[in-house]
């Protein structure tokens, strides 16, 4: 439940953003952190050693506590109305409460009969992490998260970036629609071409 919880309110936290001005590097850090602790707290289910699993707990307890103190700062510039940064805060640390505490013994449990499960019906014992093409207002904003830290990049950066989980195609469509929108600039032809974030 706490996965889909943590989806839902990165949704609401990007179109809280979305009124905030896009050279605003707040805007990209809040919506950066707030996708990391979305990603961490579901891929931490999944974890299957001790360590794994501690170091995730601490970065999510991280997270938490930057995404909250970022959300104050940006109240108190008024770039959110205070009844949304409330909002979001207490929804924030309510799900920070929902994640129960570090448990080895269940998740050792838990791995185990997966494991066996998948032995008796003949499939692979491996644990295999499917990569996901995260959608497209997700991929956008990574993106204009790089060109706000980077300037410009070219397909072939954006390729790498996302470690070749997302294919030059979905970037260049991507791409496109930004442009389209008048948040980022394309210059040079084709193979040649590079993206930087369009002026004010």
């Amino acid at each position: 439940m706490t996965d889909i919880n943590i989806e839902k309110l990165t949704s609401k936290l990007y179109q809280v953003t979305d009124r905030m001005d896009d050279q605003d590097s707040l805007k990209w850090r809040l919506r950066a952190v707030a996708l990391e602790l979305s990603e961490n707290t579901i891929r931490s289910k999944y974890e299957v050693s001790f360590s794994m699993i501690e170091a995730s707990k601490r970065r999510s307890d991280f997270l938490f506590e930057n995404i909250i103190s970022l959300l104050g700062f940006a109240s108190s510039q008024f770039h959110i109305a205070r009844s949304n940064f409330e909002t979001l805060q207490r929804e924030y640390k309510n799900i920070q409460d929902e994640i129960e505490p570090l448990n080895i013994e269940h998740a050792i449990a838990d791995t185990r009969k997966e494991s066996l499960h998948k032995k008796a019906i003949n499939e692979p014992s491996e644990i295999i992490e499917k990569e996901v093409t995260p959608e497209p207002f997700i991929r956008q904003n990574k993106i204009m998260n790089y060109l706000t830290e980077r300037h410009v990049a070219s397909i072939g950066e954006l390729v790498i970036f996302f470690e070749n989980s997302v294919s030059d195609k979905t970037l260049q469509r991507d791409l496109g629609e930004l442009v389209a929108q008048g948040k980022v600039r394309a210059d040079g032809e084709k193979r040649w071409r590079v993206y930087s974030l369009a002026a004010a």
